[in-house]
């Protein structure tokens, strides 16, 4: 079959295909010679059939072409030839095929030979196609033999077949395996065909079930329908009944609404009313309780002016007294003189014997003893005028006067009025051993007498401290008996005292001063600290005692005399409330009672500290330095403490400098806080803080008393922290708060979880809640909402609106 499609038509891409070419160089191929076939005198005349059409394998005939001309293999073969010979040959052959029939050719014989064989193998059944082209192979083989001079063509075609052949046998094993993957498959499809038509006939069973349910469901909901229909012409009536009704109801709701307005506009007429007359009743109030208080000060001083009349001396006996007083004045004069007259001549005494034996004093020498040094101190001494013990004792009687001029000053500008106004003062510093920071005095006819007799005056009585009454209303026979017991403390048997500091009898007066009082606390709360919460947990009171016995004796007792624990936390306590209306003794008294924490007290002795350094960081001026307005003050103050109550602002703003918003004070005097000299508004920031830290103490103290339930000590977790959320500030709490009055972590915190309560109040009330609520904190760059203006009035002062 594909030698039957083979002409001698020009082929060479096939040729150059097949590597043909490279056989017989550029020339053209045999079947590409003219003429359609070989030459009549050609030797391998006898292979073709003689004249016609040129017959191929497969019998048919194939028209000839023109003859152009003899191809080069033609011209090769006659060149082997003579002419003589070729003429023979062609002359024989010519009277070979007139004489006789004509015989066959080789190829003919080659092709009848090549149909014999396959229609004997096909006798048997069908031929498989590698014998077909076995018995093809074996005429072309014969060919090849017949025709020698055509063997190297006929060898590559040969090898052509045979590539192309092994390469269709490749490709005949490659389909093997394709076709019996298309076998798996079509039988894995057969199986899934299956499989969906099982699923697809339980999935069209499962809907015709939910098909019925849905009709019998649809057939309910047809009657339902009808139902809701006949109830919606029911019910349709009725609305329009109602609608009726409520334009009838509307008419008349419209009436009552008029009527309302009218009396709504009455009440607030008389609501405003009711403010004025509220505010006109205040005013009246705060009126008669001035005059209430200054005529209880009137009271108090025809009191002491009475009881100074009935105490008065006869003129007589006052003349004559006065008549010794003044001798006596003359005598010491004269000693005096005498005295220096004295003085005069041992110098000289001692400058002759000086130099008769040759030794000279200088200025310069020492006694036995130390001496203090002397410095001018701003033109207060002399250091070159007086000896040591006059000036010991002038500087000690002008300390004294500046310390109480001074708070008598600041006591005017603000200090007074902060001490009435804070409930914390009027609660736990009005003790009648309690020093007032500034006492009126007596106004007297005798000169400086009245600053000497004055209670808080600038005279102290001869134990060294102020009078414990701090009122004015003692006799001077009482004054005279505490003069005479000025080294003993009188029995305390007061209630707010704490039980270990109670006692029934005098003790003895050690004096201690503020700075020997305030150290030592101060060392006991370090002590604390340094031990953490194992020390904080227990009452400040008990370690107070225990670090007091470790102490050095008091100034003023012997060297074998010891001070024993209990007088010395007596002395300790007795100091503290003696300076109960000072911030930081204030504080003092309220740990030892153990109504706030180490830790308040600590903060509260650094508040003014702390907003001096924010302002001096994070408020800058435009000149470099610490002149603000007023106005930039205030809400500076604002912003560091967010959480103030406004009652609190407002009552701020009467202690700051008079004048107007814009007037510029320097907020670094204002906030200086120091131990004897006190600012009017550090004073009140610190009495506020006190004031606001103990209410939270409590509030703390009666959320986790309320849990301790009758005859036990222990609290549970889950019943404190609900307590505490009942508390609106209390809610500000924080797990790590809870965790570290329980001491554990706080993933270990569980609602069983129990502690004594003493201890777990003690610690709660270290807890960092009083520092996000009370301490100075930086503003937040968003700003807090709700802040007061301030505008001033028209004085010029500010006030918050």
């Amino acid at each position: 079959k594909p030698f039957q499609s083979m002409s001698w038509k020009s082929s060479r891409p096939a040729s150059e295909k097949l590597g043909l070419h490279k056989l017989v160089g550029n020339t053209k191929l045999l079947v590409e010679a003219p003429g359609g076939g070989p030459q009549a005198n050609s030797p391998g005349e006898k292979f073709w059939s003689v004249g016609g059409p040129s017959v191929g394998y497969g019998g048919s005939a194939t028209p000839r072409r023109p003859y152009l001309g003899k191809g080069p293999l033609a011209q090769s073969v006659e060149a082997q030839f003579d002419g003589k010979q070729l003429k023979q040959y062609s002359s024989d052959a010519g009277a070979l095929l007139t004489s006789r029939n004509p015989v066959r050719t080789g190829a003919a014989q080659l092709l009848q030979w090549v149909e014999r064989e396959l229609q004997l193998q096909g006798t048997h059944g069908p031929l498989m196609m590698q014998d077909r082209v076995r018995i093809f192979n074996e005429a072309f083989c014969q060919s090849m033999d017949m025709l020698p001079d055509y063997r190297p063509l006929f060898v590559s075609v040969l090898r052509e077949n045979e590539a192309l052949t092994s390469c269709l046998q490749e490709q005949l094993r490659d389909m093997a395996n394709v076709e019996g993957r298309m076998k798996t498959i079509k039988m894995e499809s057969l199986s899934f065909v299956g499989e969906s038509t099982v699923k697809y006939q339980e999935e069209i069973a499962a809907l015709r079930r939910k098909l019925s349910a849905c009709e019998s469901h649809r057939d309910k909901l047809l009657e339902e329908k009808q139902e809701m229909d006949d109830q919606f012409l029911e019910l349709q009536q009725k609305s329009e009944r109602d609608r009726w009704l409520a334009s009838e109801s509307h008419a008349q709701n419209l009436d009552i609404l008029n009527n309302l307005d009218r009396h709504e506009k009455q009440v607030e007429a008389l609501r405003v009313q009711e403010r004025e007359m509220h505010a006109e009743i205040i005013k009246l109030q705060q009126q008669s309780k001035d005059k209430d208080k200054r005529i209880s000060a009137v009271e108090e001083s025809l009191n002491a002016e009475r009881d100074n009349a009935a105490n008065m001396v006869p003129r007589e006996e006052y003349e004559a007294l006065k008549d010794e007083l003044h001798t006596a004045k003359l005598k010491i004069q004269e000693l005096e003189d005498k005295f220096a007259n004295k003085q005069k001549d041992y110098l000289n005494i001692v400058d002759t014997y000086s130099r008769s034996i040759g030794q000279s004093i200088g200025e310069e020498a020492r006694p036995l003893t130390p001496r203090p040094i002397w410095h001018h101190c701003k033109g207060i001494i002399d250091p070159e005028n007086l000896r040591s013990i006059e000036k010991a004792e002038h500087l000690q009687e002008l300390l004294m006067k500046i310390v109480g001029s001074a708070r008598t000053l600041l006591a005017a500008y603000g200090l007074a009025t902060a001490a009435q106004k804070s409930n914390i003062i009027q609660k736990f510093a009005k003790h009648p051993q309690t020093v007032a920071l500034a006492a009126e005095s007596k106004l007297q006819g005798q000169g400086d007498s009245r600053q000497k007799d004055a209670p808080g005056g600038l005279e102290d009585p001869p134990n060294g401290e102020m009078s414990a009454s701090g009122g004015g209303s003692e006799k001077p026979g009482e004054a005279a008996e505490k003069y005479d017991e000025s080294k003993w403390l009188a029995p305390d048997m007061d209630p707010n005292t704490p039980e270990p500091l109670r006692h029934a009898e005098k003790c003895r007066n050690y004096l201690f001063s503020r700075k020997r009082t305030a150290d030592f606390l101060q060392s006991v709360m370090k002590s604390r600290f340094d031990d953490g919460d194992d020390s904080l947990r227990r009452p400040f009171l008990e370690d107070m005692m225990e670090q007091g016995g470790q102490l050095e004796p008091a100034s003023g007792a012997s060297g074998d005399e010891e001070i024993l624990l209990p007088v010395f936390a007596i002395n300790i306590f007795s100091s503290v409330r003696r300076h109960a209306s000072e911030p930081d003794f204030l504080g003092y008294m309220l740990l030892i009672m153990g109504r706030i924490s180490d830790s308040v007290v600590r903060d509260n002795r650094n508040l003014c500290s702390e907003i001096l350094r924010i302002f001096g960081t994070h408020f800058e001026t435009p000149d470099g330095t610490t002149r603000i307005t007023k106005q930039k003050f205030f809400y500076g103050l604002h912003e560091v403490l967010p959480h103030k109550e406004k009652e609190h602002c407002q009552d701020l703003v009467t202690y700051f400098p008079p004048g107007g918003p814009n007037v510029l004070i320097n907020y670094e005097w204002l906030l200086q806080d120091d131990l004897y000299v006190i600012s009017p508004i550090v004073y009140a920031l610190r009495l506020q803080h006190l004031e606001e830290s103990l209410s939270l103490c409590d509030r703390i103290e009666k959320a986790f008393r309320g849990c301790v339930k009758e005859g036990a000590t222990t609290v549970k977790f889950e019943h404190a922290e609900a307590a505490c959320k009942e508390d609106a500030q209390l809610t500000l709490l924080q797990p790590e708060d809870f965790a570290r009055a329980f001491q554990m972590p706080v993933d270990d915190l569980e609602s069983a979880t129990e502690g004594e309560a003493g201890k777990l109040i003690e610690l709660m009330k270290h807890g960092g809640i009083f520092r996000e609520l009370f301490f100075p904190a930086l503003p937040d760059d968003d700003g807090e909402e709700g802040e007061e203006d301030v505008v001033p009035d028209e004085t010029g002062d500010m006030q918050a609106t």
